[in-house]
């Protein structure tokens, strides 16, 4: 009968031993720089997400100015080819739009995860980035396609508009583009600082 205070002796000075050796880890660790795995996956996809709607992006911009030269030159047919490659590109960006917002959602899930403090605010400064990045890329699909619809009438003989509309319109895309494109340097400057603060 003895045994058993002994016994419950040594289980209660185990469970303290315990207590101390978890103390001292958190003390230790604790403050160790944490990234979730599924926080580091996301940012990898919302990346290459970006990257890809620059791109889109640049390409619009290219084939709009050809377009617009095509239009100068009464050169239609050429025109209406161009102007259908850009309406399918166009849904392209919309999809990536959709599938950046899931990842920069998949983000904020575990972004209290994070530690230091210090890396999480980064984090939070890379995602409204990002969703500025949506944002935007939202207005500018609407103002892309305005102007595809307009060509599309005025080279199918449909509708009439003022002389000078055409430019205006493609003025505002080239703008709304290199305002994506400068969020997205802004997004990886921001990621860049986020893993120089976890990996010390």
């Amino acid at each position: 009968m003895k045994s058993m205070p002994r016994k419950l002796g040594i289980f209660i000075a185990f469970v303290v031993v315990l207590f101390l050796i978890y103390g001292l880890w958190s003390l230790i660790f604790a403050r160790d720089p944490f990234v979730p795995a599924e926080f580091i996956e996301a940012s990898r996809e919302s990346a290459l997400i970006a990257s890809q709607i620059v791109t889109f992006s640049s390409e619009s911009s290219e084939n709009i100015s050809k377009i617009n030269e095509l239009d100068k030159q009464h050169r239609y047919s050429e025109a209406i080819v161009l102007v259908a490659e850009e309406i399918k590109r166009n849904e392209e960006l919309k999809q990536k739009a959709y599938e950046l917002s899931l990842q920069l959602g998949n983000m904020a899930g575990v972004l209290p995860s994070i530690r230091p403090k210090e890396a999480t605010e980064i984090a939070l400064e890379a995602l409204n980035y990002e969703t500025t990045i949506v944002l935007s890329l939202i207005s500018y699909s609407d103002s892309l396609n305005d102007l595809l619809v307009a060509l599309d009438d005025k080279f199918n003989n449909r509708k009439e508009f003022s002389p000078g509309r055409v430019q205006e319109m493609i003025e505002k895309i080239n703008s709304e583009a290199e305002s994506i494109n400068g969020l997205n340097e802004k997004y990886k400057e921001s990621i860049n600082e986020f893993e120089k603060i976890v990996m010390e």
